[in-house]
């Protein structure tokens, strides 16, 4: 008798939550991802897995209260100078927050833009990445940078809406970049 290895797949399809049930169990997911990623010494997953407890309004895991518990503990017993110490993250020196936050947000959506249309039969290749590039006023290479950045990162939110299911007609905002595509054939 052989036994399955379990899987590290979504257990609910993005866009396609069909009740809190269904939307918990996805959060639950996410915070496992996080979960893992913390033990390998990611201190950043403690606060993205508190953004998913309070998004997904879902009660605090235990690893994730002892951790939080800890850090704040720590902060108000100045044992830490600072949250960003309690925490074990921070930016670093030269940091530039407004064109970072813009850069990481364009780098979002042009991956989900890429995400969406190989869902829809679009290859991702030097011409997705050219178009999609284009629509973010940068260059194929920087896309497609950014877009194998996020894949091999292994972010749960890339990783659930990359296994989302896709509806069956390519969203309105994206028909302009589809028809492009189809265009340049």
């Amino acid at each position: 008798m052989t036994t399955k290895r379990p899987t590290k797949k979504a257990p609910v399809k993005a866009g396609a939550v069909a009740s809190v049930k269904d939307a918990a169990k996805a959060y639950e997911w996410f915070l496992e991802r996080r979960k893992e990623k913390f033990e390998k010494g990611d201190a950043e997953s403690v606060l993205w897995a508190v953004h998913y407890v309070i998004e997904g309004k879902i009660t605090f895991p235990p690893w994730l209260a002892t951790a939080v518990d800890k850090a704040i503990m720590g902060y108000m017993t100045h044992e830490y100078a600072s949250l960003d110490a309690a925490f074990g993250v921070g930016r670093p020196k030269g940091y530039r927050r407004k064109s970072i936050h813009e850069q990481a947000s364009r780098a979002h959506n042009s991956n989900w833009i890429i995400i969406e249309l190989h869902k829809h039969g679009y290859a991702i290749d030097d011409q997705l990445f050219e178009v999609v590039g284009e629509r973010f006023n940068v260059k194929k290479t920087t896309a497609k940078k950014w877009y194998y950045e996020a894949k091999n990162s292994n972010d749960p939110v890339f990783q659930a809406f990359e296994r989302s299911d896709v509806s069956s007609q390519i969203p309105e905002h994206l028909k302009a970049i589809a028809d492009q595509l189809k265009a340049d054939k």
